[in-house]
């Protein structure tokens, strides 16, 4: 029989594993939509569009990691250039954010149901 302390113990590890799994499932949707706005000449910026999973999971974070010829990173210069102007990341970001917070709620809820 088990006690109450595995029972609540069995209960947090659902409803972390739900949780990460709708972050990650959340980071996916934001590279998906980061991509669709990221300007394209060489499609390079847009290629290197990826999800980094940090502490098992509970922390990800969506990065441009693209370099010119020399080696340099520029993906931040075309977000946050006001030359270039033509931001990628975080209006995909805030434009899931809502969605990305009720999906992991949800997500969380769903697993306690079980």
């Amino acid at each position: 029989m088990s006690s109450l302390s595995d029972v609540f113990q069995d209960i947090g590890e659902k409803a972390t594993r739900a949780a990460k799994d709708a972050l990650s499932h959340g980071a996916d949707m934001v590279v998906n939509d980061a991509k669709s706005r990221c300007p394209v000449r060489t499609g390079a910026l847009k290629e290197s569009i990826h999800k980094v999973v940090l502490r098992g999971g509970t922390k990800i974070k969506v990065v441009a990691d693209a370099t010119n010829a020399n080696g340099v990173p520029y993906g931040r210069f075309v977000e946050f250039s006001p030359m270039i102007n033509e931001p990628f990341l975080y209006p995909a970001m805030d434009a899931l954010r809502n969605t990305i917070r009720e999906n992991i709620a949800k997500a969380v809820q769903d697993s306690l149901k079980r």
